[in-house]
This record gives C-alpha cells, structure tokens and sequence, in this order.
C-alpha cells in the first residue's frame, strides 16, 4: 500500500498530462430552522489562455474522456467559447503585465 506521499506524487503526476475543463465550486450553509446544509452547486468551465505572440498550445484528450462528457451533456461550444481563461505556472511567468506591488489589498512575493 502507498503512502500517502507515494500516493500524492501518483496522483499529481497523473493531473499533470491532462487538461481540466471545468471548475467545481460547492458553496455550503448550515439551515437552522430546518437543521440542515444547505448547498449551491457551480460549474465553472475553464479554457487555455493563449496569446498571438505564444506557439499554438497543443493537448491530449482521452477519447473516453470526451465520450463521458459527451454522455453528460458537456456543452463543448460553451467550453471553448465561454471558458475562463487560465495559465499554468510557466506561462505566468512570461506573462506581461504589471505586477501589483505596494497595494494594499494584494498579496504578493518580494523579487
């Protein structure tokens, strides 16, 4: 049996080759009156950002993959069209633009 750190490692090494597509948000409250949770669901759809200066960005999909999504009524159009944009880690670091230095409300890392 793995350990937990054995397990970690896996696990991540397994997200990296992959994409996600969407964002699952689950906001929860407790109800007093009806002694119960309380719970809102979000699906956020996520897309590659990719700038004209950048080589086209290229990934793998699992054909499995698309057919479960597929099978559960996936809006592709909406994925492509509507996602948020985001960037990996190496990408942010080319990114150009102003970083927020000496704001109040911002967290932010000395360089």
């Amino acid at each position: 049996m793995d350990s937990f750190s054995q397990r970690y490692t896996k696990t991540k090494r397994s997200a990296d080759q992959f994409m996600i597509s969407q964002l699952g948000l689950a906001a929860f409250r407790w109800d007093q009156d009806g002694g119960r949770w309380e719970v809102c669901c979000w699906n956020i759809p996520v897309f590659p950002s990719q700038s004209d200066r950048e080589p086209p960005a290229c990934f793998a999909v699992q054909p499995s993959s698309l057919r479960f999504l597929a099978d559960h009524r996936f809006d592709f159009n909406k994925w492509v069209r509507e996602g948020v944009p985001f960037m990996n880690k190496a990408q942010e670091e080319k990114a150009e633009y102003p970083r927020p230095h000496h704001h109040p409300c911002l967290l932010y890392t000395s360089d």
